[in-house]
């Protein structure tokens, strides 16, 4: 991906998470973490939609919490 910033990444996720792959969103997700990108809250929407219908309740949890954290503390 040439140009790698929050909107990019959101939009893969987006596009994988609406066609029913969810392990792409998931794998990709954590991928975006590594790189240091810091998501947003639509990333993290599209995360837990993944998690939900893959049935990952922890990955689903711990994406929940840094969600809550970021929205709180900033």
């Amino acid at each position: 991906m040439p140009l790698k910033n929050v909107v990019a990444w959101s939009t893969i996720l987006s596009l994988y998470a609406k066609c029913g792959y969810y392990s792409n969103v998931s794998s990709l997700f954590t991928r975006m973490q590594k790189e240091g990108m810091e998501p947003n809250e639509i990333v993290y929407g599209h995360a837990l939609e993944a998690y939900s219908n893959e049935g990952a309740l922890d990955l689903g949890k711990l994406a929940h919490v840094s969600l809550r954290l970021i929205l709180c503390c900033g």
